[in-house]
């Protein structure tokens, strides 16, 4: 089990529930990324728990804050942080104009965060070019992405009238730093507070003595 004694020990303390995670720092190391954190363990003698993860291939971050109140946890396959990397990738096309460009764009943003919350942009996979003028053009390559978003996006695009088009779906790759590779392994992510980290697998360390 990824982060079993890092799971344990926080399940340990007297109230986990209102355990502190603080990230300290963060650095990288081919493309692994390594995590700094500390725990506040023990509320009367105000006592931190000094931990390094070790994020093994690292897909894909964001750090919003540098604490999570009692908020860590480890998502495993089929959280949309992972799926984005795993799923086949799909292009959306589309013809035809719908009578509000902004209303559609707005039914596709409430699709997207119906699925995706706030952990994936609304921006991430939709062609670079203004998607208001795309829509309003009649035609073009509205998105790219993992099946799961394509396909909400395509039944959006029906249900306003318009002729959505999905290519035959290609595997999900990533970049290894020397070349594009696919991806065949399951991911995690790892997340704290709205902090995330996906990758292939998490190794922690526990440094001894706790401080205050």
């Amino acid at each position: 089990m990824r982060l079993k004694k890092l799971l344990s020990y926080i399940e340990s303390l007297e109230s986990p529930e209102d355990s502190f995670v603080r990230l300290d720092s963060i650095s990288f190391k081919d493309n692994d990324g390594i995590l700094g954190m500390s725990i506040w363990s023990d509320y009367e003698q105000e006592a931190w728990s000094h931990w390094e993860v070790r994020a093994k291939a690292l897909r894909s971050y964001r750090i919003t804050e540098s604490y999570g109140d009692g908020d860590l946890a480890l998502h495993k396959g089929d959280h949309v942080l992972t799926l984005q990397h795993t799923e086949a990738r799909q292009e959306l096309y589309f013809r035809g104009s719908p009578q509000s460009a902004p209303e559609t764009i707005g039914r596709l943003l409430i699709a997207h965060r119906e699925i995706a919350g706030n952990w994936i942009p609304f921006e991430q996979f939709f062609n670079s070019y203004s998607n208001l003028d795309l829509l309003a053009g009649g035609f073009g390559l509205l998105a790219e992405g993992p099946t799961f978003l394509i396909e909400a996006y395509a039944r959006v695009l029906s249900s306003e009238g318009l002729k959505p088009n999905t290519l035959a779906s290609r595997p999900a790759c990533w970049w290894n730093g020397q070349k594009w590779i696919e991806n065949t392994v399951p991911l995690a992510a790892l997340v704290i507070g709205n902090s995330f980290f996906v990758a292939e697998d998490f190794k922690e360390r526990q440094f001894t003595g706790r401080t205050g």
